[in-house]
């Protein structure tokens, strides 16, 4: 698992360490680095992937790719840099402590969106961070081993899309979640991987659990896809119980579709594999977001690596409840709280607030779920 993140001159971080946790929860303001955090791992994911040279530590960093759009190495260079090189420090333990530390060139005469890498010193252990981190991991086994679900999901549509390689060469949900319906149709009879984390009154297939917990956010759907292989194109649909027909998903909620492809990420995902989510409560109401904080906290709990960015304070309170009601070990939680800078100091500060064995926080730092408290004096 992730334990740190150190970045150099990377966007708004001159010099930063950042701990990861089994559960982290990067919360705050906006524009204060959150999902900095999760580009900067997302970076690393997809320039080594896409590296012509997988036997050595050193590859290009591109900066465009299928997770984001950065622009130019000058658009990503810190303003308060004292040189040109960006640096990314990643530390993973498998059995023991491996560490990657990569820097590459940003050129300020040539600008460029594929950043060189710097010739320097590589330690032994690089070679084995690539093998076994999750973060690099290809999704070819019976499983998701890595799943990033962006804050940026498709919403309901007449039509899905069909990837185009086969879940057994790549078990793929799509970062705006465009391959969930496909996937689903795939998976839905198989067991899910995780057996402890499976509603006890359904049966453990990923289709049942699945619809399940997509019960939590709407009571009485069910989620029916169809595929037509001549069109590569899934259709989904929503039955309702007792219902006369299916409902296209966009006659339905915003919430169920846009859950959809969280819920199985986390459903499908084996022990030891990374899950990173942004937002995932968008379009819920409060008690589902409780309810995905909830699910976030089993799969933790069973060997799951989970990181998500969040400003929802029912998914940070249904881990909390998860905790307090021994569904998770209070150590594997970590929430990093980020804030502006302080005066004469370039970095946003992070805060770490850590939860006790009933769920109660160590650190209440200025504007941290605070505002429902805040206008509830307001109003009396």
């Amino acid at each position: 698992m992730i334990t740190q993140l150190s970045l150099k001159n990377f966007k708004c971080f001159k010099s930063s360490d950042i701990k990861i946790a089994p559960l982290t929860v990067l919360a705050g303001i906006n524009s204060v680095g959150k999902s900095t955090v999760i580009e900067s791992m997302l970076l690393l994911r997809e320039s080594k992937m896409k590296s012509e040279s997988r036997d050595i530590p050193l590859f290009n960093l591109r900066l465009n790719n299928q997770y984001m759009h950065l622009g130019t190495g000058m658009d990503v260079l810190c303003d308060f840099s004292d040189n040109d090189e960006i640096g990314i420090q990643l530390y993973d333990t498998y059995n023991t402590e491996m560490v990657f530390d990569g820097a590459w060139l940003v050129g300020r005469d040539n600008p460029s969106s594929v950043l060189e890498p710097i010739d320097i010193h590589q330690r032994k252990e690089e070679m084995g961070i690539f093998e076994k981190s999750a973060l690099f991991a290809k999704n070819n086994h019976q499983y998701i081993d890595f799943s990033f679900i962006s804050a940026d999901r498709l919403g309901p549509r007449s039509r899905f899309e069909v990837p185009d390689e086969s879940v057994e060469i790549n078990h793929n949900i799509g970062n705006k979640g465009e391959y969930a319906a496909f996937y689903f149709d795939y998976m839905h009879s198989k067991k899910i991987p995780i057996a402890e984390i499976a509603e006890s009154e359904e049966a453990d297939d990923i289709g049942s659990q699945v619809n399940k917990w997509m019960g939590h956010i709407s009571p009485g759907y069910k989620i029916h896809t169809h595929v037509e292989r001549d069109m590569d194109a899934v259709q989904l649909s929503y039955v309702k119980k007792n219902g006369a027909k299916d409902r296209r998903s966009s006659n339905v909620g915003f919430g169920l579709t846009y859950t959809f492809p969280i819920v199985i990420a986390l459903l499908t995902v084996r022990r030891g594999g990374l899950v990173l989510l942004e937002n995932p409560e968008a379009h819920l109401h409060p008690k589902a977001q409780s309810m995905i904080g909830d699910l976030i906290a089993r799969v933790v709990q069973n060997g799951v690596q989970v990181i998500l960015e969040t400003h929802s304070d029912h998914i940070i309170n249904g881990i909390r409840v998860a905790i307090k009601e021994k569904r998770l070990v209070s150590d594997k939680l970590l929430i990093n709280f980020f804030s502006e800078p302080q005066e004469n100091v370039s970095d946003p500060v992070v805060t770490e607030i850590h939860a006790n064995n009933e769920g109660k926080l160590n650190e209440w730092p200025q504007d941290f779920m605070s505002e429902w408290e805040d206008n509830l004096f307001k109003l009396i």
